[in-house]
């Protein structure tokens, strides 16, 4: 009989490649229906198996006498499940990884659990993995093609790569790529209204968990705990989970109590909360975005930290009549623009895994009419943010860069780029830019 947390994490597998599901999603609600006995196991497979999927089908091929795309989704990915176990899930034993592959087989795509297990056995012959032979199977040639060989080993599409030496080099490349298979930490924001970040620390290490502040802003800490999310500190609005890159581009910003402020692209909200925080719930806060229904968020969040100022307003900034706030108007104006996500893949590794496509080609255009339809409405002497979660330099200096030659009216203040693996954060930037006075 297939154990429950290996069908749970099949079945969130499944749904991520068959229906586009995004993996923090996917896993809370398949967490909370199936009730599986190890949801930690669930998410270690889950995660694991995205991680690695580009070096785990390239493992299976070396087994198949043709290609990894003609076998049937289900049969990917119990391969997928059993082979990451056998090469990277230290606490499992490999009979022990075999045998639950083939018993979910046996559930999912009954018939082929005799060659599911075989190509598992013929893995298992191929040696064990070290530091030395971090494969059971032999990679591209590296001299041959940098780049296809950086692909496989860390499990990344080959575009991202070229991408990435093309802008940055190899070995900065590489140490990115590096950092994609980490496991991030949880870094978590303290609510400076109700609390302050040593007290917050203190709080949280009174109850077990281990709290370290963080380098970039004067309000994280690093936890490492179980069930945080649970206790009275976060129900009572003590803390929020936030990046520290991400509370960087609102200390960017630096609204303070009783300006006017805009989040152009505010959704899921966390910068509009960390907002009102730091205006104390004072003064003007709006948080715009085109997914109505992810605003309503902002909402039930802000009720928690006692954030309470925001407005909420459904709005496309890309569109030609976006600018619909008066002009000159705006004290500040965050665009935390819609991008690639490159700076965070080890949060949401499904990324890494997305073929390139023509919209992520119309992104800089689309950031581009966003910043351009957002600046009229800050004030002579304002300041204007421009943000992503990416690490491309197409979709932000190339961005800023073009926005600043054909607006002369505005300067750059701050240029500042994250990356993954070199800052301790994911990848991101941030630009500030002041419109001049007269």
């Amino acid at each position: 009989m297939a154990d429950k947390n290996r069908t749970c994490a099949y079945q969130v597998l499944w749904n991520i490649e068959k229906n586009g599901a995004f993996s923090n999603l996917a896993l809370s609600a398949a967490i909370e229906k199936d009730r599986p006995d190890a949801p930690r196991l669930v998410r270690e497979l889950v995660y694991g198996v995205l991680e690695q999927q580009i070096l785990l089908d390239y493992t299976i091929r070396k087994y198949l006498k043709q290609p990894v795309s003609k076998l049937g989704l289900a049969e990917k990915i119990v391969l997928r499940i059993g082979i990451w176990q056998m090469d990277f899930a230290n606490s499992i034993p490999e009979y022990a990884a075999v045998k639950e592959s083939v018993d979910l087989a046996r559930k999912v795509c009954r018939g082929r659990e005799g060659f599911i297990n075989g190509v598992l056995r013929n893995h298992g012959r191929a040696g064990a993995i070290s530091e030395e032979r971090p494969t059971r199977v032999d990679l591209p040639d590296r001299k041959q093609d940098p780049a296809e060989y950086l692909s496989v080993r860390y499990s990344c599409r080959r575009w991202i790569v070229d991408q990435w030496i093309g802008d940055y080099g190899e070995e900065q490349a590489e140490e990115m790529l590096k950092y994609s298979l980490e496991t991030p930490d949880l870094v978590v924001r303290a609510n400076l209204m109700r609390t302050t970040r040593a007290e917050l620390k203190a709080a949280l290490e009174a109850l077990g968990a281990a709290a370290a502040e963080g380098n970039l802003s004067p309000a994280a800490l690093h936890v490492k705990g179980s069930d945080l999310l649970s206790t009275e500190l976060f129900e009572k609005g003590h803390f929020s989970v936030q990046d520290e890159s991400s509370m960087l581009a609102v200390e960017t910003l630096d609204p303070k109590p009783g300006e006017t402020v805009i989040d152009i692209c505010a959704a899921p909200g966390g910068k509009t909360l960390y907002m009102g925080e730091r205006m104390e719930n004072k003064g003007s806060l709006t948080a715009c975005d085109v997914h109505g229904g992810k605003l309503s968020l902002i909402s039930r969040e802000g009720k928690r930290i006692g954030v309470t100022i925001p407005k909420l307003k459904v709005r496309d900034g890309a569109a030609p009549e976006a600018p619909d706030f008066p002009p000159e108007s705006a004290d500040k104006v965050l665009v935390d623009a819609p991008c690639s996500g490159l700076g965070v893949l080890r949060r949401k590794p499904e990324i890494k895994l997305h073929e390139a496509h023509e919209e992520l080609a119309g992104l800089p255009a689309k950031q581009a009419a966003i910043l351009a339809n957002a600046a009229p409405i800050v004030k002579p002497g304002g300041r204007l943010v421009y943000s992503t979660c990416t690490v491309s330099k197409a979709e932000n200096q190339q961005v800023t860069a073009a926005f600043l030659e054909n607006h002369p009216q505005w300067e750059k203040e701050t240029e500042i780029q994250l990356l993954p693996g070199k800052d301790g954060t994911d990848g991101f930037y941030i630009c500030s830019m002041i419109r001049k006075k007269g």
